[in-house]
C-alpha cells in the first residue's frame, strides 16, 4: 500500500483522531522503512486509542462504501507535493485533506478573514467596503463558509472576481448551513474547498476548533472583522498569532459584544486596522519580505 492511501485509510478507523493520525505520520518519517500498512494494533497503539475499544474498532472497518467515496473524492497528503506549503508549519497539519477546485490557490498569497456568525451593521459595511479592495489586489480569501462574515466573504470575493478558499468543518458532499445551496457549488467551481472529515461526514460542534486550525494554517495573513469573546473567531486569531502569521484586527467600543474579541487580540499583539489601505499597505510590507 502506498503511503497516501495508508494516510487516507487511517480516516476510516474510529477512535483515530487528528491528533492520532498525526502521531502515527511522525513515526513513520522518523522510521521511513517501515513496510505499510502497518498492522491494527499497531495503529491504535501509535494514536494513542485506548485498548478497550479496540474490538469494537476491528468490527467497523470493513466499509467499503466509505472508502470507495474517498478514493473518488479528490485528496491530496502530507505525503504529496502538492500539500499546502503553509499548513505544514503549523504544530498539528491535517493529515488528509479533500478538496473541490483549484487547490493550487493553497500557495497563492492567502488572507484569512472571519467573524462573527451575526454581524453588525457596522462589519457588514466593512466587508463590502474592503473586500472589493482585496480581491482587485490579487489576495485570495480564506474563511470557513460558516454563516455571517464567513459567508459573506466568499460570496463577495467571487461577485468581486476574486479567488477564495472556504475550510468546511463538514465533509464535501454535504452542504452546511443549508442556506449555502448555492454558494459552497460557486466556491468549488472558482474557488477552492477543502475539508478534513470524511466526504459524507456532517458538521459536529468539535469539528468547527479543529478547522479554524487549517484556515489560520493556510493564511499568511488574518483579519479578524469582528469576534465575540471566547468565539471561533477569537480561537482563529489567537492561533493565527501562535503560528506567527500576521493578525489584524478591526477595533470596535469597549462595551459592544462583537468588537470584545477584536480588542482583546489586539491588546494580545494584533495590528489594528481601520480602512483597507492598512490591510493593503500591510500585504505590500509582507510581500516584499517574502
Amino acid at each position: 500500500m502506498s503511503m497516501r492511501l495508508f494516510l487516507l485509510w487511517l480516516l476510516l478507523i474510529p477512535g483515530l483522531g487528528m491528533r492520532g493520525r498525526y502521531h502515527i505520520w511522525q513515526y513513520l518519517m522518523k522510521h521511513p522503512d517501515t513496510p505499510l500498512p502497518l498492522p491494527l494494533a499497531e495503529i491504535l497503539q501509535l494514536g494513542g486509542v485506548k485498548r478497550p475499544q479496540w474490538d469494537k474498532i476491528r468490527t467497523s472497518l470493513n466499509d467499503e462504501s466509505t472508502w470507495q467515496q474517498c478514493l473518488h473524492t479528490p485528496f491530496v497528503t502530507l505525503a504529496d507535493a502538492a500539500y499546502p506549503t503553509l499548513l505544514r508549519q503549523i504544530d498539528l497539519p491535517p493529515v488528509v485533506l479533500f478538496f473541490q477546485g483549484d487547490l493550487t490557490l493553497a500557495n497563492t498569497y492567502t488572507i484569512g478573514i472571519v467573524g462573527s456568525r451575526q454581524p453588525s451593521l457596522y462589519g457588514t459595511q466593512i466587508l463590502r467596503d474592503w473586500i472589493p479592495g482585496i480581491a482587485q489586489a490579487g489576495l485570495t480569501t480564506v474563511s470557513g463558509l460558516a454563516a455571517g462574515v464567513d459567508g459573506m466573504v466568499h460570496a463577495q470575493t467571487l461577485l468581486h472576481h476574486g479567488k477564495t478558499i472556504a475550510v468546511i468543518g463538514n465533509g464535501l458532499q454535504r452542504i452546511y448551513p443549508s442556506s449555502h445551496q448555492q454558494l459552497q457549488p460557486q466556491v468549488g467551481q472558482h474557488g477552492l474547498i477543502l475539508s478534513e472529515y470524511l466526504p459524507m461526514d456532517g458538521p459536529q460542534r468539535w469539528h468547527f476548533p479543529e478547522r479554524n486550525r487549517i484556515i489560520a494554517g493556510l493564511s499568511r495573513q488574518v483579519l479578524i472583522i469582528e469576534a465575540r469573546e471566547r468565539s471561533g473567531s477569537l480561537i482563529t486569531g489567537m492561533l493565527a498569532l501562535d503560528a506567527n502569521r500576521e493578525v489584524l484586527a478591526v477595533p470596535g467600543r469597549i462595551n459592544d459584544e462583537n468588537s470584545a474579541g477584536c480588542n482583546a487580540l489586539i491588546v494580545a499583539g494584533a495590528q489594528p486596522v481601520t480602512s483597507v489601505a492598512d490591510v493593503l499597505t500591510n500585504y505590500l510590507n509582507s510581500y516584499w519580505l517574502l
